[in-house]
């Protein structure tokens, strides 16, 4: 209908909640309204249309609920009755790419610690020792984290990976002091 080629359709729009009952849209999101471009942008050859949304981190446990429920149900189907294709970018894009290039920045640096350090001690087991203990440093952050009820961040792995130098670097002092005793 006419009517509903306009933005303003979308604050009567009648969505259906759990209970069965519907309401307006309009009294579960805020629509904000924006001049912009009539444009049709394209990547690699395709129409690309950017829908974009904001998920309070208020309550993270909702908004993982929210992005699961997106990304196992709604867009899935939406992309299968439209042949379609989507992926959430932004934000959650960049989480994912620096996840993945501190991932491997983790493994090369704990390998050049080790490596340095069976150089230093002249040994291949005794770095082992030295380094067993970063585990216990990482389960009592994700513990901590739990028990203050803290979502985990990009700024939590940051701390994960220094907190890591600073217990190797004290179970290096650890070792050296026993092996002067010994």
């Amino acid at each position: 209908p006419e009517d509903e080629l306009t933005a303003d359709f979308l604050e009567g729009m009648q969505l259906r909640t759990p209970s069965g009952s519907y309401v307006p849209l309009a009294e579960l999101v805020s629509v904000e309204r924006r001049a912009g471009f009539s444009t049709v942008r394209r990547e690699n050859g395709l129409r690309l249309i950017s829908v974009t949304g904001d998920i309070s981190e208020d309550d993270p446990a909702r908004a993982q609920e929210i992005i699961e429920a997106l990304e196992g149900d709604i867009l899935p189907r939406i992309a299968s009755e439209l042949q379609v294709e989507w992926r959430l970018s932004g934000l959650s894009e960049q989480e994912d790419t620096f996840l993945k290039e501190a991932r491997l920045g983790l493994i090369l640096t704990m390998t050049g610690i080790y490596l340095v350090l069976a150089w230093v001690f002249s040994s291949w087991t005794r770095p082992l020792v030295v380094m067993a203990i970063i585990p216990f440093g990482l389960v009592g952050t994700i513990y901590g984290h739990h028990q203050w009820g803290v979502p985990m961040s990009i700024f939590t792995i940051v701390g994960l990976i220094g907190m890591s130098g600073i217990i190797i670097n004290d179970s290096i002092v650890l070792v050296t002091t026993v092996d002067d005793y010994a």
